[in-house]
């Protein structure tokens, strides 16, 4: 049941995020019904789960002995990042569009977060976020690898481009502003354009 309340909010975070791409022109906030009040039943169900849970394992809940004790913070964290949101919105839902109102909105994609939930109800899932964690040094090296043979590969092409470039300007490529369709000229604009 959480699992799919995990993935419904992320879903509605996709198309909340999508339609504020498709209407970024528009005055005011003007997210559509469906959209404010699917927002506002995630949180209700989130922040009730979340009591059910703190109901449920009483003092344990944030003891360090728990062994979810980290996901109990991060769904704390998480349900209350949610409620602001909600206070926010109802106190200043005629007020206009401030910088302070824009920032407290991108805090708001904090949600996403909670996708990561879903990872501890799937053995294997689990087992590949932990690989890729436990990889993330090696990676790290080889970008900064991949990064350096980019970086080299591109000087040698610009130095072959320049040089052509310079062949081509000696040479007497023709005067391209009174003939911009010579093949010289085209050769020239497109290796200019490419690179």
């Amino acid at each position: 049941m959480v699992t799919c309340l995990i993935l419904g909010n992320a879903l509605l975070i996709g198309a909340q995020s999508e339609w504020g791409m498709t209407h970024y022109f528009e005055v005011g906030d003007t997210t559509p019904v469906w959209i404010r009040v699917l927002d506002t039943a995630f949180v209700v169900s989130f922040t009730i789960e979340l009591l059910l849970r703190v109901l449920f394992e009483g003092r344990t809940f944030f003891r360090m002995y728990n062994k979810n004790v980290y996901w109990n913070a991060l769904d704390a964290a998480l349900v209350m990042f949610g409620l602001t949101d909600e206070l926010v919105k109802i106190a200043w839902s005629s007020a206009p569009d401030t910088g302070v109102f824009r920032i407290l909105r991108v805090l708001r994609l904090v949600r996403v977060v909670r996708v990561i939930r879903v990872a501890r109800f799937f053995a294997d899932l689990r087992v590949m976020v932990a690989g890729i964690l436990c990889s993330l040094k090696s990676l790290m090296w080889a970008i900064l690898l991949l990064l350096i043979v980019s970086f080299m590969f591109g000087i040698c092409v610009m130095e072959f481009v320049s040089s052509k470039l310079r062949d081509m300007h000696f040479a007497g490529a023709g005067d391209c502003d009174a003939n911009p369709a010579a093949a010289d000229c085209r050769l020239k604009g497109d290796l200019l354009l490419h690179w």
